[in-house]
């Protein structure tokens, strides 16, 4: 079994070839400068912003249902629609899933309808007005924040 070692010399240090690196490198800064896209900074870039919308196409003011308890089993619903007081008050929620489809046929336009509970409002009163709202055909229907009783 023949065995070679290496004896350092004496004097001499390691080096280390560096042209492949620089080859290395230079090819990289040719990759680089080719696929750069110089174009213009999103800063820079100027916006064609749209005008205001025609006034038929503003959104249009909800219609507030405001629902009280009465008791523990009754409920009083007060219609606010954005001309002011709704005339007619609702006994029930079938009284009012009828005025808000009158509303609707009227308007031909997609009203919101914003259903505002008070505080000591049972849930089911609140619930039965939402599903009024959707029974007279409102897509548009969302809750508003618990009104403060003061």
């Amino acid at each position: 079994m023949i065995t070679h070692t290496r004896r350092k010399r004496p004097g001499s240090k390691p080096q280390l070839n560096i042209t492949s690196m620089i080859d290395v490198i230079f090819l990289l800064l040719i990759y680089f400068v080719a696929t750069a896209s110089f174009a213009k900074g999103e800063g820079v870039i100027t916006a064609n912003l749209p005008g205001p919308p025609p006034p038929e196409q503003l959104p249009a003011l909800p219609i507030r249902v405001t629902v009280d308890s009465i008791g523990f089993t009754e409920c009083r619903l007060r219609i606010k629609q954005p001309g002011g007081d709704f005339p007619q008050a609702p006994r029930n929620h079938r009284d009012l899933a009828n005025i808000l489809r009158q509303f609707r046929d009227h308007t031909k336009v997609n009203t919101p309808v914003l259903i505002q509970p008070a505080g000591a409002v049972r849930w089911q009163h609140v619930v039965n007005a939402f599903n009024a709202a959707v029974k007279a055909k409102f897509e548009n229907v969302s809750f508003a924040a618990v009104e403060d009783e003061r």
